[in-house]
């Protein structure tokens, strides 16, 4: 089954101003050839989330075999053709035209240089040669494809603006969130996590990712309602054309990658947990880490009072990170203050964005028809069209909907999502090893890079629970850590929740 590639084309429409029609023609003409230099600690991990992040967008993808072991090359295409076999990468010397991935220090002049450096990255489009200042951690290669892969896209697009701009020379960390990467903190040994992963949908399998290849073990409960679907093989970081045609439950593709982590499956919703913990069905975790894609949602997830909370966020291609600390405030609910307008509802939205109308988009096992599209204006026939012979059910999820922000619908794709993944890795990173920062809220614009990004330190605001109730919410958390649960959660017994089960 080939990778749907419809995000890919929205996200490039909206920073090209180019219709999907050229745009798509395009980003599949676009090739790219990856060097590796293995030499470089981190560069094979760099080189293998790079391809999969790539994989999961239009164009050809190739790997200069030069002085490269054939096992390794070997690896690189399987894991490529697992996402979408229907494009197999090449092996071969660069062709004119392609655009040359040199993850090395030094590469041929106007080729991207890239290496992973300690937690972050360095990147430049220069012919000054970079230099690692520390060996690289999983989150440093995680970082570093992240970024590369960002910078290929809006090659190959033609982004438009500062976002279109080639950065010359850059560097990041996630965890300092400075331009110094080697400046961080070490991982700590024998390093134990026990917490909760929820939303497993593009950033929480980008987290799962980045977490599966650190020197970290412990007990994660995996908690994500949905199963994977064929739209989500070009978004998410985990999962691939297996997994689109045997839609398994998204906890269960997740806790396949978590190897070293004892996990239990949740397939359930944020606003559920806070009763199985005081019930003691669930543990009670001391650190919860979300992907999420509502307020609503958000807000639920802080009910579960963890010592820490680690929010990611994206939007078009804008990452977030809202980092939340049982002994301080803010608390989740006041970077997303429930809000007494009327929202509109999820068919509405839906009528709104697909031009159907709404006595169509109720009848969800309905299969959509080229005449469905006869009537509406050219925009919403060109967005609907890739999705001709699907059950009208999935349009919601397809067109990005279940992920809809505030301000209205922003496409994501594979590396905005897994940019706002090493956000909340790298805060992760940072409480572990203890590394203080002053910024509770971080944000900046993957394809312009974090060269000024946002960082403050958000304030509570009064009237929220975190204030009006610090007494109930220190008795709730007092509680909760004392409680001591089972083994294993048992199946509760009702259609909110399937069984415990990994499924792996």
């Amino acid at each position: 089954m080939p990778a749907d590639h419809s995000r890919a084309l929205l996200l490039g429409q909206n920073v090209t101003d180019q219709p999907q029609s050229e745009l798509a023609q395009r980003l599949e003409g676009a090739s790219v050839s990856i060097d590796i230099d293995l030499g470089i600690p981190g560069a094979v991990l760099t080189a293998s989330i790079l391809v999969r992040t790539l994989r999961r967008l239009p164009g050809r993808i190739s790997i200069d075999p030069d002085e490269l072991p054939t096992s390794l090359v070997e690896r690189l295409r399987v894991e490529a053709e697992a996402i979408d076999p229907d494009r197999p990468i090449a092996v071969g010397r660069p062709r004119a035209g392609d655009t040359i991935i040199r993850i090395g220090t030094t590469g041929p002049p106007g080729s991207l240089r890239v290496i992973p450096d300690l937690h972050g990255f360095r990147l430049s489009w220069a012919s000054n040669s970079l230099q690692q200042g520390k060996p690289a951690s999983a989150l440093g290669s995680a970082a570093a494809a992240a970024a590369a892969a960002a910078e290929t896209f809006k090659v190959a697009a033609r982004v438009i603006g500062v976002r279109g701009r080639r950065h010359r020379r850059l560097a990041w960390c996630p965890v300092t969130l400075s331009h110094r990467p080697a400046q961080g903190p070490d991982l700590p040994r024998d390093w134990q996590l026990d917490g909760l992963l929820l939303g497993l949908g593009a950033i929480g399998s980008a987290t799962a990712l980045i977490l599966s290849e650190l020197p970290v073990e412990g007990s994660l409960d995996l908690v994500d309602p949905q199963r994977f679907a064929p739209e989500n093989v070009g978004t998410y970081s985990l999962g691939g054309a297996k997994e689109a045609l045997d839609q398994p439950w998204k906890t269960s593709v997740a806790a396949s990658a978590l190897r070293r982590f004892e996990t239990r499956s949740w397939n359930a919703v944020a606003a559920y947990l806070p009763e199985l913990i005081d019930a003691g069905r669930l543990r009670w975790p001391p650190i919860v880490l979300t992907g999420l894609d509502s307020p609503d949602a958000r807000r639920d997830s802080q009910r579960l009072w963890p010592d820490h909370l680690i929010d990611g966020a994206t939007g078009d291609t804008m990452v977030g990170l809202h980092a939340i600390t049982a002994v301080g405030r803010p608390c989740l609910a006041c970077f997303f203050p429930p809000t007494a307008t009327p929202t509109v509802s999820p068919t509405r939205e839906l009528e709104r964005a697909t031009g159907l109308p709404t006595e169509l988009l109720v009848r969800g096992a309905e299969i959509l028809l080229e005449a469905h599209l006869e009537g509406l204006s050219v925009a919403h026939q060109e967005r609907l069209r890739p999705f001709v012979g699907r059950e009208i059910c999935g349009l919601a999820s397809a067109l990005g909907l279940t992920e809809l922000p505030d301000e209205g619908y922003r496409p994501s794709v594979a590396f905005v999502s897994l940019t706002a993944a090493t956000l909340v890795v790298g805060r992760l990173v940072a409480i572990a090893a203890g590394w203080r920062t002053a910024s509770n809220f971080v944000q900046y614009d993957t394809l312009a890079g974090p060269r000024q990004p946002t960082r403050e330190w958000r304030t509570a605001r009064p009237a929220c629970d975190c204030v009006q109730r610090a007494g109930v919410v220190a008795e709730v958390r007092r509680r909760r850590a004392a409680y001591r649960f089972v083994d294993r959660p048992p199946s509760i017994g009702h259609d909110r929740m399937t069984p415990a089960s990994n499924e792996a």
